[in-house]
């Protein structure tokens, strides 16, 4: 058994065991516990939007501040015509200046945070004016009652300037959710 001292002259140490593992008791939370509840920096980005066009961004997100902004994934209902196919289609770097849209003010998910999200949050039937950047994500949703959380599988990393957007590849059939994210940088 090695002992390793605090260095601070406390008389405190920790324990490494033969495989030079630190023995510890500890609590664990996840990275989004940690960022809302020590910093107040998670918010949620609700949309209902009715796309007019094939191909229409109903969701577009840049993040302005200098922390990373971590797209954490989203909730999506589509509502039309049970059983029907929509598209939602996920790309990042989408160029352009935004044109016909509605502005969107993200909600904190810490009750008494006075912070806000620092970004371009917008929403619309059309989000016009952008071409489409790289596409990273698709998935094939039937129009229902019930929503679909998507958790993507690797948390989505839009640094100062960077863009997101959600885009729906019919149109007529109303999308309805909830874009999650936080601020963090590496822990």
């Amino acid at each position: 058994m090695t002992i390793i001292e605090d260095g601070r002259g406390s008389g405190m140490s920790a324990e490494v065991c033969g495989e030079h593992r630190l023995r510890t008791s500890s609590v664990s939370v996840t990275p989004e516990h940690y960022v809302n509840h020590s910093h107040q920096d998670a918010y949620n980005m609700l949309y209902r939007e009715t796309p007019n066009v094939a191909n229409a961004c109903f969701a577009y997100i840049q993040n302005t501040s200098d922390t990373d902004m971590v797209i954490e994934g989203f909730i999506c209902r589509v509502n039309g015509t049970i059983g029907n196919l929509e598209i939602i289609e996920v790309y990042l770097n989408d160029n352009g200046t935004p044109i016909t849209y509605s502005n969107n003010t993200p909600s904190s998910l810490y009750a008494t945070s006075r912070k806000s999200a620092q970004g371009v949050f917008l929403t619309g039937a059309n989000v016009t004016g952008l071409t489409s950047g790289d596409i990273i994500e698709r998935y094939y949703l039937t129009a229902s009652n019930t929503s679909t959380n998507i958790n993507f599988n690797q948390d989505v990393i839009i640094p100062k300037g960077g863009v997101i957007s959600f885009r729906a590849a019919n149109s007529g059939a109303q999308v309805s959710g909830t874009i999650n994210f936080n601020y963090h940088n590496e822990f």
